[in-house]
């Protein structure tokens, strides 16, 4: 164990360089519902909400989905903010609060 322990960097470093991956593949994920919203392809049988599109298709809870969802309706309006986002400086919930 104590040669792992010497190759594992500072877990707040890890965390951070995590957690702006995640940032990064959660704005892409916003952006392909923003499409997806507005072009209708969210529509599908016994699909009745796009809510339920994003859940379904991104395995995510409703509540979550219901997110993703209120930040892609949003995205066209805060250049500034999204852009921050999709460089992964900026969570999800970030964004939402915006």
């Amino acid at each position: 164990m104590s040669g792992f322990a010497a190759t594992v960097a500072d877990p707040e470093t890890e965390i951070a360089e995590i957690s702006g991956h995640l940032n990064v593949e959660h704005a892409q994920l916003v952006r392909i519902v923003e499409r997806a919203l507005d072009d209708g392809q969210w529509v599908g049988h016994g699909i009745h909400t796009p809510t339920q599109w994003v859940a379904l298709r991104a395995g995510v809870s409703p509540a979550r989905a219901k997110l993703i969802v209120r930040v892609a309706e949003r995205g066209s309006s805060f250049t500034a903010v999204f852009a921050a986002f999709e460089a992964g400086e900026l969570t999800l919930d970030q964004v939402a609060e915006v």
